[in-house]
């Protein structure tokens, strides 16, 4: 059934992935240029805090550690889809 705490917990991880939406589009734009040992910085804080989060036995609440995860993955995979590669590029062409 869905409570009020699961549709909350659901639409709370939903909103925290959206927040890196505005990021990636400027990376595919070329606007910026995320530094790799950054996003591996938060992508281990995302692990951390989901880790711990599971491990208090979280449900409803579980989801905003995993787009802590999944956000800054899936900027460090645009950061090197976007980059060339002997000349060619990938993905998203200037």
């Amino acid at each position: 059934m869905l409570t009020f705490g699961v549709i909350a917990g659901r639409l709370a991880g939903l909103l925290s992935l959206a927040a890196f939406v505005p990021y990636v589009a400027a990376i595919l734009r070329r606007q910026t240029r995320p530094n790799r040992a950054t996003w591996w910085i938060w992508t281990a804080n995302g692990l951390v805090l989901g880790a711990s989060y599971y491990a208090s036995g979280a449900e409803n609440t579980i989801w905003v550690p995993v787009s802590y995860v999944v956000g800054p993955t899936l900027t460090r995979s645009w950061r090197f889809v976007t980059e060339k590669a002997g000349g060619l590029r990938l993905i998203a062409p200037a």
